[in-house]
């Protein structure tokens, strides 16, 4: 019998470069949105047990937990939104990148309308995803809502165009 044939993947190089500079941008993100929950827990009297008695001596022996317990919750909520938004967001967009880019042949140059459009999902998700934290730090419920459909529908555009593309449409 004939060998299998095997479909080599590739991806249109200014998608790749999309891809990765957003991914980028949302990894230092998430890192930023971790150590910052460092500063509420820290203020409400929260740390390890090892640490306890420098920041004693930073913070002080009587803190005020009620005050800065709303703080943390919020900056704890920040990170548990991204934890679950962001790897299925950039999952469906590096799928959907590879997907595309090797059912559609587009010029390294000048990408075609799939691979612009994937490269426009991934902005919108990466802008959205920062904007949506942005907004929950500061507390503004509406934008912030308006944020997380904008990374929502940016990833769900890009699954369309996924299938699209293993549908060979």
């Amino acid at each position: 019998g004939a060998a299998p044939s095997v479909q080599t993947l590739r991806m249109d190089t200014q998608v790749l470069k999309s891809l990765i500079f957003c991914s980028t941008i949302l990894g230092m993100k998430y890192l930023v949105s971790v150590m910052a929950t460092m500063v509420p827990n820290r203020l409400a009297g929260e740390f390890t047990p090892e640490d306890k008695p420098i920041m004693e001596m930073i913070f002080g022996k009587n803190i005020d937990k009620e005050k800065y317990a709303a703080l943390k919750e919020r900056f704890t909520r920040v990170v548990a939104n991204d934890q679950e938004s962001i790897p299925a967001g950039l999952a469906m967009l590096w799928i959907a990148g590879l997907v595309s880019s090797s059912s559609v042949p587009t010029s390294d140059n000048n990408p075609g309308a799939v691979a612009q459009s994937i490269i426009t999902f991934t902005r919108v998700f990466t802008v959205s995803r920062i904007a949506h934290s942005a907004c929950y730090y500061a507390g503004v419920a509406g934008m912030r809502s308006v944020a997380f459909l904008g990374g929502y529908f940016s990833s769900m555009g890009a699954g369309i165009v996924a299938l699209k593309g293993l549908a060979g449409l």
